[in-house]
């Protein structure tokens, strides 16, 4: 604990407040009350030993951190920290998306998969996606009338019909809204600024090769999505 510890005043040390061009609307103002919660919570968060409280202060503050401008490299690394403690509390869904979002796919490679234990196909589908020898088990959990998108990007992976399976991700984009209206304002509670489990599976495509340049090109200007776009394009 004292090695995390450490790691995240190291990573907070890096962290540049000036110059930084917001993401989201009106993010950069609330720079002094995360300061403030940064340096009331995490010496506190560590004597009480609350890590389940520690995944939830990193996640917020890595969103706060991205919404307000903070570079990619440094908002990788605070995402990193999100793995890491998500891990010590076994939360294995976290784990990986941010293990992934952060481009350490080391420690992908040592989670567990378990993808019965994932009830809905978003899980499933990014669990299948981060260990493929799986397909066999995992086709048997689907609905095969289901018309999830979803479940309809799974199956068009295991048949390696990628445009559809761009297609239905540009539908998913959509409908989370992601691209946030012109007027969208940053809010301290609400957290993350992205969908980490679409950025996540959208990492893994890329890192893949099974995304084409022209969906990174379509996309890369949503300030939701381009963590994941650009994290994917320097693995």
């Amino acid at each position: 604990m004292d090695d995390l510890r450490e790691t995240i005043q190291s990573q907070y040390e890096l962290i540049s407040w000036d110059n930084c061009k917001e993401r989201v609307l009106k993010a950069g103002t609330y720079t002094t009350f995360f300061k403030r919660l940064y340096n009331r919570e995490v010496d506190s968060i560590f004597e009480n030993n609350d890590i389940e409280y520690l995944v939830d202060f990193l996640e917020q503050f890595g969103s706060f951190l991205y919404a307000s401008g903070q570079s990619i490299y440094l908002c990788r690394k605070w995402f990193e920290l999100v793995a890491l403690a998500a891990n010590k509390i076994q939360d294995n869904i976290r784990y990986c998306q941010y293990a992934v979002i952060s481009g350490r796919w080391d420690l992908v490679k040592e989670a567990k998969k378990n993808i019965e234990t994932y009830s809905d196909y978003e899980e499933k589908l990014f669990m299948y996606l981060i260990d493929e020898e799986q397909i066999n088990d995992y086709s048997k959990l689907l609905d095969q009338d289901s018309d999830n998108l979803w479940s309809r990007i799974f199956h068009d992976l295991s048949e390696l019909n990628f445009l559809n399976v761009e297609k239905s991700l540009n539908e998913l984009i959509k409908s989370f809204h992601l691209g946030y209206d012109v007027d969208y304002e940053f809010a301290p509670g609400e957290y993350p600024v992205f969908n980490p489990s679409l950025v996540a599976i959208i990492c893994t495509l890329i890192h893949q090769e099974k995304i084409s340049n022209s969906f990174y090109n379509q996309n890369f200007s949503n300030e939701s999505l381009n963590l994941g776009l650009v994290v994917s394009q320097n693995l």
